[in-house]
């Protein structure tokens, strides 16, 4: 059984008629739109409100239509085979023209003035390679979280699905919003586009809107489907383990699941994105809430060192086993370090950690030190341990009480990204070896004196 929102064969789906759903869809896209629109004067609230209208109309909608207003998600649920070709045609034609309804109501109740086309920051080297990707990455992280939040069944049911879909577009209207204007939408960017009297950009980035966000629905579906694969491939070999006749290979077989280590790369490389684009506290720990959530069934939803040492030991994990963790951390690491100079080609520049309070690199320390303490302390005691044999792996010994600490675990974050600025600790608010080194590294490219400031990043012990 699936979820509410995953796809026509769930039992509300049958419920509602085609015409309902169009009608959902239709309803959702153009009061996103006018959402889009008339929020862009506040340069402050946007992401926001962009994020939160989104959220509440998933949770008002899923229901019925399963609450895409996107044609990019409606093109992953396609293509892994959880929609119909010619409803999902259907989907994209009514969020077309709910898009385009909702710019006209907006210039009907702003103005012409309020209708500005999207268009890439002129500053920057490329820019339209640099929107270009900037849509594709963010594309790509929102339809992960969708089929990951909205299909899997691991954790069914939940009630945090809307809200990882909505933190996700709040977080890539937060980090690339100056840089692209962070459609992530093919709907929204047409139809602003169409409506706007400016010249500026219209029709010309059009495409970009369009050919980014369903690219990145494409990657999307195939990093989800095989991940999937994966998950039950590996449900396959360990019934064969349990059999009478099978071999110590077949056992061992998925001693360390490769989803763990694929599904924390990820996680992570976004996370570090995110923040490498100087994104608001608020998003980067909205992006990690997102992909904690999207998390289950695949990991433990780590993405920090600092987080899988603490389990480690907190699990007390044998010699045996600690070369899986290491693996992890690894993983974790690496997707630091792409994401860092993912960030830097798409900026430009990276919002890198560099610690600049009153007492410099040991007054960052003592504060990346204890705010980890705390980070840790919060995934451990909001999660569970769930004791499955000496070859689990650490990442997955631990499951959540509740809903809740995707929430928690962000919101830390959050809070003490804020604690960090310059009239604060001035550590930067990482938290993370994996962040801290991806940015630091990458910071290199533009000849900032960030190496030095690596050790503040790692040596921190867990609680």
């Amino acid at each position: 059984r699936q979820r509410a929102m995953s796809g026509p064969e769930s039992r509300e789906w049958k419920n509602a008629t085609l015409l309902q759903s169009l009608a959902a869809e239709f309803l959702g896209t153009l009061f996103l739109v006018l959402t889009v629109v008339l929020s862009g004067g506040d340069a402050v609230n946007q992401y926001i409100a962009i994020g939160f209208v989104l959220m509440v109309q998933v949770y008002a909608f899923g229901h019925i239509s399963g609450a895409h207003f996107n044609p990019a998600v409606t093109a992953t649920f396609g293509l892994l085979r959880k929609l119909p070709p010619v409803t999902a045609l259907l989907y994209i034609a009514v969020q077309v023209l709910g898009g385009l309804t909702g710019a006209l109501v907006a210039y009907a109740v702003a103005g012409p003035e309020d209708i500005v086309p999207f268009t890439p920051l002129p500053s920057l080297a490329d820019p339209v390679l640099s929107a270009f990707f900037a849509e594709y990455a963010y594309s790509t992280a929102l339809c992960v979280v969708v089929a990951s939040v909205a299909t899997a069944h691991a954790d069914d049911p939940n009630s945090h699905y809307a809200l990882s879909i909505g933190f996700t577009l709040l977080s890539a209207v937060s980090a690339v919003g100056p840089i692209s204007g962070a459609v992530i939408n093919p709907a929204v960017g047409s139809a602003v586009d169409l409506v706007s009297t400016s010249a500026e950009g219209h029709p010309k980035f059009t495409w970009v809107y369009w050919a980014a966000p369903l690219l990145g629905s494409c990657t999307a579906a195939a990093l989800y489907g095989s991940l999937s694969w994966l998950r039950a491939s590996e449900a396959e070999v360990a019934a064969q383990a349990t059999s009478p006749t099978a071999s110590d290979s077949t056992s061992l077989a998925y001693d360390l699941p490769a989803r763990v280590v694929i599904f924390e790369f990820v996680g992570t490389f976004f996370l570090t994105l995110t923040a490498g684009l100087g994104a608001q506290p608020l998003a980067v720990g909205a992006i990690l809430t997102a992909f904690i959530f999207a998390s289950a069934g695949f990991c433990g939803g780590d993405f920090n060192p600092a987080v899988t040492l603490g389990a480690l030991l907190r699990y007390s994990v044998t010699r045996a086993e600690l070369w899986k963790s290491v693996v992890v951390m690894l993983s974790q690491t690496a997707a630091g370090v792409l994401a860092g100079f993912s960030a830097f080609a798409i900026a430009g520049d990276v919002g890198w950690p560099h610690p600049d309070g009153a007492n410099g690199d040991y007054g960052a320390f003592v504060y990346e030190m204890m705010w980890t303490g705390l980070l840790v302390t919060v995934v451990l005691n909001t999660t569970t341990p769930v004791f499955a044999g000496a070859s689990q792996h650490v990442g997955e010994l631990y499951r959540a009480r509740g809903s809740t600490h995707g929430i928690a675990i962000g919101m830390t974050v959050a809070v003490g990204i804020i604690g960090a600025g310059k009239h604060g600790s001035g550590s930067g608010g990482v938290f993370n070896p994996a962040v801290g080194t991806g940015l630091s590294i990458a910071a290199l490219a533009r000849e900032h004196d960030s190496a030095s400031a690596l050790w503040v990043y790692w040596l921190l012990p867990p609680p």
